[in-house]
């Protein structure tokens, strides 16, 4: 009965560091692939889970058990995406294998999104948890602050939420309106958790190293583009937005919901005009089309509808006197449902045409 020792690599840290194409069969490809995680990153917590890997199958070896070592990874976008390459290879290497049972071995930071997708497909006889220690002299708080900040998924996940609370309750202050950052915040908050959920934090964030990038590699056309964007956005949260509202009477919550309403769009066109153009890019530099393009801008229209519709709803609750739309609100929402569902199944079709890839995959902007 074969025993397959299986470790997981979910954000794909094998591969962009190491460049390591997974999945990685046999005790001798395996630790070949930990030696060179290990020499490219020492201390990410995926070399040690692999050396245990190891370990336990020779351990297991020593008792004359039928054993195999196998690694499989995912994609940095950590998500769906990275789920469904994980899960693609992970059957690719049960075919290869044909074991009766898997151990598990992880750092334990994603066993409960990783476990899942292994026990649909095989019986798991164990978890083996790897935990490094560490000497007293680095567990001090200023090494532990310093590491942390150095973690790109540490900095997605806290340091982005925080900065953009520091960035907007200093901009609410310099143009005094102290008063409304509470407000101010908890929105901007809510506005970024949407974004995670639907995954569109990595093309936002990516869209300024692109466009320094175009820049040094003559892609004037996406360059252009963007630098339009973004003097679009900056004259309409300032001239269409916030200058029309200074000098009026509102309520905290006022202000805020009024404001939105009138620089949604001025967020919205930016985004659409810099996708455009790096479509236009792409097509006449290197001749190749961005398929996700269509899908991308249905859904950046699909969620400036939604928020339309959201938004009328706010300001009638918040409002005193104001009047509901609500044949517009009606006709917004079923806008916006209508352009996502054109995105998801513009995606799908798009994913469809690719050949999933041994390791990766990127919705890129």
């Amino acid at each position: 009965m074969t025993v397959l020792v299986l470790c997981v690599d979910r954000d794909d840290d094998l591969g962009t560091k190491a460049g390591v194409v997974t999945p990685v069969i046999g005790r001798a490809d395996f630790l070949k692939g930990a030696i060179s995680l290990g020499l490219e990153d020492p201390e990410d917590s995926d070399t040690n889970c692999m050396f245990a890997a190891v370990k336990i199958h020779d351990e297991l070896m020593d008792r004359d058990q039928d054993v195999e070592v196998a690694g499989i990874a995912g994609d940095r976008n950590v998500g769906l995406e990275s789920d469904e390459i994980i899960a693609s290879q992970l059957d690719r290497t049960l075919k290869e294998v044909k074991p009766k049972s898997v151990i598990l071995v992880s750092d334990g930071a994603e066993d409960e999104f990783i476990l899942p997708i292994v026990q649909s497909r095989v019986k798991v006889n164990s978890v083996r948890r790897v935990v490094v220690r560490q000497d007293k002299n680095l567990e001090g708080t200023y090494y532990i602050i310093t590491k942390a900040l150095q973690d790109e998924k540490i900095q997605r996940k806290f340091i982005v939420p925080f900065s953009l609370i520091c960035m907007l309750y200093g901009i609410l202050a310099l143009f005094d309106r102290g008063e409304i950052a509470v407000a101010a915040i908890v929105f901007t908050l809510g506005v970024y958790f949407m974004m995670r959920v639907f995954h569109m934090e990595e093309p936002l964030m990516s869209a300024g190293s692109d466009l320094a990038s175009a820049l040094r590699t003559r892609g004037y056309i996406e360059a252009t583009f963007g630098v339009v964007a973004g003097f679009l956005l900056i004259y309409g949260i300032f001239f269409e937005a916030y200058y029309p509202l200074r000098d009026m009477d509102f309520r905290d919550w006022e202000f805020l919901l009024q404001f939105a309403d009138l620089a949604l769009w001025w967020i919205m066109a930016p985004l659409v005009i810099y996708t455009v153009g790096r479509t236009l890019d792409l097509a006449i530099r290197r001749g190749r089309f961005l398929k996700t393009a269509f899908p991308i801008i249905f859904l950046l229209f699909s969620v400036g509808f939604f928020m339309m519709g959201f938004l009328e709803i706010l300001m009638y609750l918040f409002i005193d006197g104001y009047t509901l739309k609500i044949d517009e609100v009606f006709l917004w929402i079923l806008t916006g449902g209508f352009l996502g569902f054109l995105s998801y199944m513009s995606y799908g079709y798009v994913q469809s045409k690719r050949q999933l890839p041994g390791r990766r995959r990127q919705w890129s902007v």
